[in-house]
């Protein structure tokens, strides 16, 4: 059939002819193609373009950025030594983190963010301006007033009182800083890192272990604003109960609680109420409060039934509670809210910033200590000076007011005296708890609170914490001759995020074999040989982990404390000699940072 022999309607219409032409109509073009080809070639253009911008803003914002970070060391320095110049510093550095902000934002950086892999790359820099500029904007203004308020100079108690009215008025600018350093940790921390380039990458990872290192300072600060103020008596009086620790006869947390002093708290004015030593309490019909299997396993009975052994535990939360419990069966009628503890090796290092200490001891002598002395003054010299053992207690407890007295006063450096109490308080000397639960999770972040515990936030992710603990068994003063070190080796990652490694555990004895039968009566162990430390070693699994002996004779026990696995054993380390024990540690899984120790202050820092 030809076209003629179509009906009218179905057949297509040629269109108009030009006149006179006999050639047949030409298709039409499809133009799709070209138009295609054009709007990819724009589009080309258009992120040709948009990455050259890109790039030229990123060159500024890391030259912003690099301006910033010149100037923070600048800045740590006059806020604490030149507050009249930080003002000036901190705009400088606001500056540069609003023009690293303003370089990476615009529609050519919404467009870069849509590409694969680019796109990675562009929002990481954004999260990090961001971060940066708020930091800047919000956090370092309120720190820099903030510490401009509370100088050490006005922090330091004068006339047996603490200015906490500085304190309280900067509590919401200190927790806002760190409500803000902390969200940027999580913003920069949350950063994908697959398709990072190198130099990026290696950008991110310096600001966040930046990051993580003032969050420590912030978080530590914030908690100290908030719960300083309430346990010195700003909101109502407190009673503290203090436990002197010497570490002379050891004990998970340090040494026996030598005494039990009151404290009264009221407005920042801390004064000493009451003095009891450890023989006015218990034994007790039963532990004082009931204990676990766990710990009647561990620790004995003992735990509970005397004052000297209720840091048996390493968990001081726990040790606080049986010391309230006893205070409170025979020590008066005031209600504890709180428990300090504090051993010679602290109150040597405080002594570096009040001076020299004095007070007469029982008999009348005039006793001088500094931060020379005191350690070994009350942890061995005491024993050589006195015979009777209550004379000796006595002396302790006498050295503990004294220094209470002389930091109060006023008279002690300022500057030295928070640098002594942020070390004693790293090397696990300085122990606080307090019945207010909410209280007790700030001074747990303040890092304070001696809390069992078999893992730990780091910059790294979570990390494994290992216990190495002692309590001297035998009733002797020789853990003044006791070193303890610890190492961890061979660390291997595992898929799941757990780690292995070993733990080898020397314990050395610094009493020299010719000085034994110089000891005095009440250091020397009568049984094993005189002079031979005889302590029950505890080494705790991280969580979810386990720990094994490696000796084939090891002798000993593997038990659960609080959900943690312990291995426990005695050792016996005579005179001039050193034990080496290993165990093999297996963490839970999820906890790829490094491996953490904590292990009972000794009576030496070295």
């Amino acid at each position: 059939m030809s076209a003629d022999d179509l009906p009218a309607d179905e057949v297509l219409d040629p269109g108009p002819r030009q006149a006179g032409s006999d050639q047949p109509p030409t298709k039409p073009r499809r133009r799709w193609p070209w138009i295609t080809l054009a709007s990819v070639l724009l589009v080309l253009a258009v992120v040709g373009i948009s990455g050259l911008f890109v790039y030229q803003d990123a060159l500024r914002a890391r030259d912003s950025l690099q301006v910033a970070a010149d100037a923070l060391p600048q800045l740590a320095d006059q806020i604490r030594n030149h507050p009249e110049q930080a003002d000036a510093t901190i705009a400088q550095v606001q500056s540069a983190a609003h023009t690293a902000l303003a370089s990476t934002t615009g529609p050519h950086w919404t467009l870069a963010g849509w590409l694969p892999w680019v796109g990675d790359n562009t929002r990481a820099m954004q999260t990090v301006t961001t971060a940066v500029d708020r930091i800047a904007s919000e956090a370092l203004p309120e720190l820099s007033t903030s510490l401009q308020s509370v100088t050490p100079e006005r922090l330091a108690p004068k006339d047996g009182k603490v200015n906490l009215e500085s304190l309280v008025a900067v509590r919401e600018r200190v927790v806002h800083a760190d409500e803000v350093v902390g969200q940027a940790l999580r913003d920069v921390s949350g950063i994908p890192r697959t398709n990072l380039i190198a130099q990026l990458t290696d950008a991110v990872e310096h600001l966040q272990s930046e990051l993580a290192d003032a969050r420590q300072l912030t978080s530590t600060a914030a908690a100290a604003v908030q719960v300083l103020p309430a346990m010195l008596g700003a909101d109502a009086p407190r009673d503290w109960l203090l436990l002197p620790q010497n570490n002379a006869e050891s004990r998970a947390t340090g040494g026996i609680p030598g005494a039990a002093i009151l404290l009264h708290a009221d407005d920042g004015s801390v004064s000493i109420v009451k003095h009891l030593d450890n023989k006015d309490f218990g034994p007790y019909r039963e532990p004082i409060l009931p204990l676990s299997a766990d710990e009647m396993r561990l620790f004995g009975a003992a735990l509970g039934h005397y004052l000297q052994d209720v840091n048996l535990t390493p968990d001081f939360p726990r040790s606080a509670e049986l010391a309230r419990a006893m205070w409170a069966a025979d020590g008066g009628t005031a209600e504890i809210s709180n428990v300090i503890s504090l051993d010679p090796v602290a109150l040597q290092t405080m002594l570096k910033a009040t001076g020299p200490v004095k007070f007469r001891d029982p008999e009348g002598h005039l006793i001088t200590l500094d931060s020379t002395n005191a350690a070994s003054f009350l942890m061995s010299d005491v024993y050589r000076s006195y015979d009777s053992p209550e004379i000796q207690d006595a002396v302790f407890a006498l050295a503990a007011q004294a220094m209470l007295k002389q930091v109060m006063s006023g008279n002690a450096d300022a500057g030295v005296l928070i640098d002594a109490i942020t070390e004693i308080a790293a090397s696990g000397r300085l122990l606080v708890w307090s019945a207010d639960a909410s209280e007790q999770g700030l001074l747990d972040s303040i890092g304070v609170s001696g809390a069992l515990r078999g893992t730990t936030a780091t910059d790294q992710g979570t990390a494994p914490v290992v216990g190495v603990y002692l309590n001297l068994s035998t009733p002797s003063k020789l853990g003044y001759y006791l070193r303890l070190r610890p190492q961890v080796t061979g660390v291997t990652s595992r898929p799941d995020g757990s780690q292995e490694f070993d733990l080898t555990v020397r314990l050395s004895s610094t009493l020299a074999a010719d000085a034994v039968d110089q000891l005095p009566e009440r250091v020397g162990a009568p049984d094993p040989p005189r002079g031979t430390n005889r302590v029950n070693l505890l080494v705790y699994a991280p969580s979810g982990g386990s720990v094994a002996p490696l000796a084939s004779d090891s002798s000993g026990f593997v038990a659960q404390h609080d959900g943690l696995m312990v291995s426990a054993q005695t050792v016996v380390v005579p005179p001039e000699q050193t034990e080496e024990l290993r165990f093999h540690i297996v963490t839970g899984p999820g906890q790829p940072a490094t491996p953490q120790l904590r292990v009972t202050p000794g009576a030496s820092n070295s």
